[in-house]
């Protein structure tokens, strides 16, 4: 269970408030007191204040949703995601290796480091069958294939995709998902565009018009077929 501490009262350096009690994890207290020699923290925050209540930092930072941190200003959306980040401020590291000593600040690091005692290699090129113990390492060898570009590639057919939202949408041609049903007639789409075409079925609405000739058509896809009848050399 997390243990909180509170600040009072306005003062100089880091630990000041503003004459309300103020409350802290107990490691964020501990890092706020290594600071204050220096006024660190304090110099870190937005306009030169000091103060740390959440609504204030909130409006610093543009409104975004979340905990502050005390430290730097940096916000995140729960209690956990901040503890791991309070670690870069107090240099704990509470995950170590066994077998050589070496610590690390996530879980997920130390279990990225154990692969080199183990030799295990799980991520592997599906081009050229190159194998690595960490995930990232296979990304920078997909951009040799892919000519530098940068992105993510999918681990099952190696296409790149410059972001975690398209590739999202990509893993459902591998898994079969379709998220988006229409509501009358039970039909389901990939992706939410591809329903909002297909509901102008049911509509009857055709907002794509040919300027050529006015005949119009419900799909994109169509009027370019469309279109094309009328450029015969043009490859659109």
């Amino acid at each position: 269970m997390q243990e909180y501490g509170f600040v009072h009262g306005k003062g100089e350096g880091p630990l000041a408030g503003d004459g309300h009690d103020t409350l802290f994890t107990v490691s964020e207290l501990e890092a706020l007191s290594s600071l204050s020699t220096d006024n660190s923290a304090a110099k870190s925050l937005d306009c030169g204040e000091r103060q740390v209540h959440r609504e204030e930092r909130t409006r610093h930072l543009g409104g975004r949703k979340g905990r502050p941190c005390v430290v730097c200003g940096r916000v995140f959306p729960n209690n956990a995601k901040m503890t791991i980040h309070m670690r870069t401020h107090t240099g704990e590291k509470p995950y170590g290796c066994d077998q050589c000593m070496k610590r690390f600040q996530q879980k997920g690091n130390l279990k990225i480091h154990m692969r080199i005692h183990s030799g295990e290699r799980p991520f592997v090129c599906l081009q050229c069958n190159a194998s690595y113990s960490d995930s990232s390492n296979l990304r920078r060898h997909m951009m040799k294939h892919r000519g530098g570009r940068k992105g993510r590639p999918c681990v099952v057919c190696g296409k790149v995709f410059p972001n975690n939202a398209k590739m999202a949408i990509h893993m459902r041609t591998h898994t079969g998902e379709k998220p988006y049903r229409c509501d009358q007639c039970m039909k389901r789409f990939r992706q939410s565009c591809n329903l909002k075409i297909h509901m102008r079925i049911h509509s009857g609405e055709k907002p794509e018009v040919c300027l050529q000739c006015n005949a119009s058509f419900s799909d994109p896809s169509n009027l370019r077929r469309h279109i094309y009848k009328h450029t015969r050399n043009v490859v659109l």
